[in-house]
């Protein structure tokens, strides 16, 4: 399966929600209202707090599967079937939880006076069966990523989301707007959801009849998801710090200034992370050598296709944003946004060590990653926005970001291939240079990022056209040679070369 295509699966099962939430929001808000819109909208907070609780269960079941692509149905079916008593287990937990914790949190998010507060006592309940269903949404999903059956999944996926932001507003518009109203329409959806997967699963694993599972693939599942819990847990603090010192150093005013164009940079990440959930299975069980082709043709391709967009972005920031919220506001936010779009280019690229790193099975050394920037963050965040405000916050996370890619790179020992994004990054730093020391009307800088980006377009067209498949055709077509002969991919490569 060429991973290219499974990309692009990812990339557009993440779009279906994105394009239904813009276009489903301002009917949901004169539907239900915004108070009861902003209820539903806390309740999915509360669920996907919930969804943190998994111990990273998806992502296991991911990569035990993708292991045993050669290994027997049976084996792969007792680790599906134990994922999925697990997820259902932690799924039953969750929802006590919630219904502890959910009533506390809905109602003093309401005005003392609000009418709604007998909908949220009917809504706690039927709120709280999301959260098993969830935990095995996610573990079901796990094992079709493993199975690199990323159509299927994403077709399941993106049908799901749509139908989560469609449903409920049919529900509401046909039997009253209440919010349990609501909470029952995305029950039914998930239910259907979760079958769907299950009956996906039960082709792909395939699935046979359930068996106790063994201590030993308990244990492998609950250890490796417990490590990806500690990076789900700790990394959010990395992409979040700045947003919270902001407030606390400067005010609440500062931090909307900066997270107008953190929100609409943060789109650029669709890219990456699609491509780091079609990774992941492939380092599964790969030797060192076909792991480092790997990386070192998924981190090209990437810089081919990201920095351009990122380029682009950088050109039609400032006029975007100048129409879309105006030009006092504007002025502000867009220096803050070409500092930022900087550094989501080199987040993008930490994403590929950072599959190969979950994929081999290390887990832990991302956690222990992320343990080691935190301290250092949080002191070069107090002073560079004590000194230089929401631009010191920016400037703060984009140099994480760098610092990042270089931190994976060289824990996946690939810091070598630092040298092949000397060149991308000097165009992308350049780019962000020329876009904060020049006002929107500036032609002289238009003309220079008009450069910029044609000179990155036809270094990423002149390279992708010499690859077929973007640059990973060769490679599939190498395992799959070695695969009918029995030699390993590396001999075939000195073959051909």
């Amino acid at each position: 399966m060429s991973l290219a295509r499974n990309t692009a699966y990812n990339l557009i099962g993440s779009a279906i929600p994105l394009a239904a939430s813009i276009v489903t929001v301002p009917i949901y808000l004169r539907v239900i209202g915004l108070e009861r819109y902003g209820l539903l909208a806390i309740c999915w907070v509360l669920l996907g707090y919930m969804e943190a609780l998994e111990f990273g269960l998806g992502t296991a079941t991911a990569q035990r599967i993708a292991l045993l692509k050669n290994g027997t149905s049976e084996m792969r079916s007792e680790t599906v079937w134990a994922a999925f008593v697990l997820a259902l287990i932690i799924g039953i937990a969750g929802a006590l939880l919630l219904l502890v914790l959910a009533p506390a949190v809905l109602h003093a998010a309401m005005d003392q006076r609000s009418a709604f507060a007998q909908e949220v006592g009917h809504s706690i309940l039927w709120l709280a069966l999301l959260v098993p269903l969830t935990t095995c949404y996610s573990a079901l999903s796990g094992a079709l990523q493993g199975r690199e059956d990323f159509f299927r999944l994403n077709l399941i996926k993106g049908t799901g989301s749509a139908a989560l932001a469609v449903v409920p507003l049919l529900a509401a518009l046909s039997f009253g707007p209440e919010l349990r109203v609501l909470i029952v329409a995305l029950l039914v959806i998930r239910v259907a959801t979760v079958a769907v997967l299950f009956l996906a699963c039960r082709n792909a694993v395939p699935l046979s009849r359930a068996k106790r599972p063994s201590r030993a693939i308990l244990k492998s599942l609950v250890t490796f998801g417990g490590w990806v819990t500690g990076e789900g847990l700790l990394a959010p603090i990395l992409l979040s710090a700045e947003k919270l010192a902001i407030g606390w150093l400067r005010t609440a005013t500062t931090v909307s200034v900066y997270m107008i164009p953190f929100n609409i940079l943060s789109r650029l990440l669709m890219l990456p992370q699609s491509l780091a959930v079609a990774l992941i299975p492939r380092f599964a069980g790969m030797e060192t050598r076909d792991a480092d082709e790997t990386t070192r043709q998924a981190l090209r391709n990437l810089d081919r296709l990201a920095t351009p967009l990122v380029l682009f972005t950088m050109l039609a920031l400032k006029p975007f944003l100048f129409v879309w919220i105006g030009a006092s506001l504007a002025a502000v936010c867009a220096p803050v946004g070409v500092i930022l779009a900087a550094g989501f280019w080199f987040n993008s690229c930490t994403h590929v060590p950072y599959a190969r790193l979950i994929g081999t099975g290390r887990p832990d050394l991302v956690v222990k990653l992320v343990i080691i920037q935190l301290p250092l963050y949080l002191a070069l965040l107090y002073f560079w926005i004590t000194s230089g405000g929401v631009i010191g916050g920016a400037l703060a996370w984009s140099f994480r970001a760098f610092f990042e890619l270089l931190l994976f790179l060289a824990t996946a020992h690939q810091l070598r291939l630092s040298a092949g994004l000397a060149f991308p990054a000097i165009l992308v730093i350049a780019a962000a240079g020329i876009s904060f020391l020049t006002p929107v009307a500036s032609v002289i800088g238009a003309a220079a990022l008009v450069l910029l980006l044609a000179m990155s377009i036809i270094r990423s067209w002149t390279l992708l056209a010499s690859v077929r498949s973007l640059g990973f055709g060769r490679l599939a077509e190498v395992q799959r040679i070695s695969q009918s002969t029995g030699a390993s991919p590396r001999q075939h490569q000195s073959i051909e070369e």
